[in-house]
């Protein structure tokens, strides 16, 4: 697997992970400490053995017994995970919709590519990927021959060859 692959697969995975941790705290955050016992909603003190709605650490005085089995919501760590999502999932947006992701794209895909789309119909972003590619000389021999063998012989979406190398 080459390194650009191995990057990309990994990328995508700390998305996902990173992702489904979010959505994990986000869950015990706002459902995650369900009341077993009787607690005071304002301090989160155990009332299961004191009589009466008054809690006993903080005064609160509760008018309801359902008050006293609330589920405790931490909003604070419910929001904060939200925005890590956000954060995460926007970053590999931006990071797609910058055309950075071309980069990822094995040498044998984009050279097969042309042969895909109808004549004439390859994308600016793979032409230019293209030859960013050849000039740098990332491609090797056997690429250019099957891009050479791909193009149709009036095809000039690399450009002049003798510039391939330069």
């Amino acid at each position: 697997m080459s390194g650009v692959v191995l990057l990309l697969v990994s990328s995508v995975a700390l998305v996902l992970l990173f992702s489904a941790l979010g959505v994990g705290a986000v869950w015990w955050a706002l459902f995650g400490d369900k009341a077993r016992t009787r607690r005071c909603p304002r301090c989160w003190h155990d009332l299961s053995g004191t009589p009466g709605m008054t809690c006993g650490e903080c005064g609160h005085v509760a008018h309801h017994e359902r008050e006293l089995l609330q589920t405790r919501r931490r909003w604070g760590v419910a929001i904060t995970a939200l925005a890590g999502i956000l954060v995460v999932t926007g970053w590999a947006r931006l990071e797609i919709l910058n055309a950075s992701w071309v980069g990822f794209v094995p040498n044998g895909v984009l050279v097969q590519l042309p042969r895909l789309l109808p004549s004439g119909q390859l994308p600016t972003w793979a032409q230019t990927e293209l030859n960013n590619r050849i000039v740098n000389g990332q491609l090797d021999g056997q690429h250019i021959l099957d891009l050479i063998d791909v193009l149709d012989p009036g095809e000039e979406a690399l450009g002049n060859p003798d510039d391939w190398r330069t």
